[in-house]
């Protein structure tokens, strides 16, 4: 297929550093192969240690790569990862979150996954740990006020990202307290996006009085 093609040429490829492969019907199975004389694209990733940036958005994938990408990935140089508009759910995020502190992730686009309460705290407890992790895409998933707790309470521990975007997802009240509160521990996040999470007025004057005493934002 023209897929295990491309995954060859990578795999023998001296000088390739950046990939994009988005908006190709690639699903699962072009990802991942059962054959040794057909590698998949995650073989050929695991295989060449020159990649630094990989683009798979909206390209048919499922909850079925997590695994081999979790395998590919650990102790992988590749810095950017962008998974966007995929069929990643909770299972295939729970799979990413494992090797978040095995990796050098720098870039991750995880935006509209299907992801909810489930895989944000799979999220939030690999962020706990990660040291390199710059910019997390979150946006137009279906984490609710659980999730988002999660990860705001993440974040007054991980003090490296720095870009967080989480629009789009209906975090309410609890997500708003929880920011806020991260908002007086974090100094060092220079971009937040919580547009259209459903935030009640109430939590203004608290978001408001955070940012006023947040160093970064």
């Amino acid at each position: 297929t023209q897929t295990q093609a491309v995954s060859a040429a990578i795999m023998r490829s001296n000088v390739l550093t950046r990939i994009d492969l988005s908006h190709n019907p690639i699903t699962d199975s072009g990802c991942v192969s059962h054959k040794e004389d057909t590698p998949g694209l995650l073989d050929a990733l695991a295989a060449n240690r020159r990649i630094e940036s990989l683009n798979l958005s909206q390209t048919s994938l499922t909850h079925g790569v997590g695994r081999a990408l979790g395998i590919a990935l650990d102790n992988h140089p590749l810095k950017h990862l962008d998974m966007s508009s995929n069929h990643l759910g909770d299972r295939g995020v729970e799979y990413l979150s494992q090797i978040l502190h095995t990796c050098y992730l720098e870039e991750l686009n995880l935006s509209n996954n299907r992801i909810s309460n489930n895989g944000a705290c799979f999220l939030a407890n690999a962020l706990r740990g990660n040291l390199t992790l710059k910019i997390l895409d979150l946006s137009w998933n279906h984490i609710l006020q659980q999730g988002s707790v999660s990860l705001f309470q993440s974040l007054e521990e991980n003090l490296c990202i720095e870009e967080f975007s989480l629009n789009w997802n209906y975090i309410g009240h609890g997500g708003g307290i929880a920011m806020t509160e991260m908002l007086r521990r974090n100094g060092k996040l220079r971009f937040l996006d919580v547009s259209n999470c459903n935030l009640p007025e109430e939590c203004c004057e608290e978001i408001s009085s955070s940012l006023k005493a947040n160093s970064g934002l």
